[in-house]
């Protein structure tokens, strides 16, 4: 079921997260509580907004490379730590 949707004309959807959650909350009048995402999204900074929302992410670590610097993004404490969840669940992850 789709909930909400985001248009871009951008490489790498980093900036998206955001104002797709957001679209999600105003069409649904409550904020998910999980959120899968490929690794497009996956950012610090993302991550990080998540966890102020109080939203359980399983956002893809993957190797994607997009040509405006999105990899450097995708470095640091938050995607490690997502990186270890992703791995502890194996299969049965909710990713």
């Amino acid at each position: 079921m789709i909930v909400a949707h985001h248009l871009a004309n951008n490489a790498s959807d980093q900036d998206a997260l955001a104002p797709l959650l957001d679209a999600v909350t105003a069409n649904t009048s409550t904020t998910p509580a999980e959120v899968s995402a490929d690794s497009g999204y996956c950012s610090e900074a993302n991550l990080a907004d998540l966890a102020e929302r109080g939203i359980r992410g399983y956002v893809a670590t993957g190797r994607a490379k997009h040509p405006d610097g999105g990899e450097n993004r995708r470095r640091g404490p938050l995607v490690s730590a997502m990186r270890q969840r992703l791995r502890r669940a194996g299969r049965r992850s909710r990713y």
